[in-house]
């Protein structure tokens, strides 16, 4: 699968190609950057951690299809890798659809968006649109794949007009 076993199976997934049925389970181990995860594929789960295989093979259910994303194996998890959880997050990946940019990188800023994006990603960039009600955040995350966050504001009232 090559150095990154992990960005190779999510770049499969975004295709629609999934690991096999066989393969209801892949153990690999932690990717690159600061992250470590299992993520809940159809009918599949992929954990990439440090944790060691056979740990894994002990604490989870042959017939429990949920059980590697169920409270108690995930607490267990971070206990044998000296991680807590930091919350469970959805996963989106798709091919590019191409074409240029249609908003603006600004200097990193204090946007609790970005700071929240520095403590867990690598590579952090801030960017926004021209009004200024967007902010996209761009990072390497979980395989150090690029991964994206978005705000928009929303205003409670027609805005003002000078």
């Amino acid at each position: 699968m090559g150095a990154n076993p992990l960005l190779a199976l999510l770049c499969e997934s975004a295709r629609g190609r999934f690991p096999g049925r066989q393969d209801r389970l892949v153990i690999l181990p932690p990717p690159p950057g600061r992250a470590m995860a299992i993520v809940g594929l159809p009918g599949r789960h992929i954990i990439a951690s440090s944790a060691a295989a056979g740990w894994i093979d002990d604490h989870l259910p042959a017939d429990d299809l949920m059980a590697p994303l169920s409270p108690r194996f995930i607490a267990q998890l971070g206990a044998e890798i000296d991680r807590c959880d930091d919350g469970v997050d959805v996963l989106l990946a798709a091919p590019g659809l191409g074409g240029g940019p249609a908003l603006a990188e600004i200097a990193p800023a204090d946007h609790p968006r970005a700071v929240r994006a520095r403590a867990h990603r690598d590579e952090v960039r801030t960017f926004t649109d021209a009004s200024g009600a967007a902010t996209v955040i761009l990072g390497r995350g979980l395989g150090h794949r690029l991964e994206v966050g978005a705000e928009v504001l929303f205003f409670a009232g027609p805005r003002a007009t000078t």
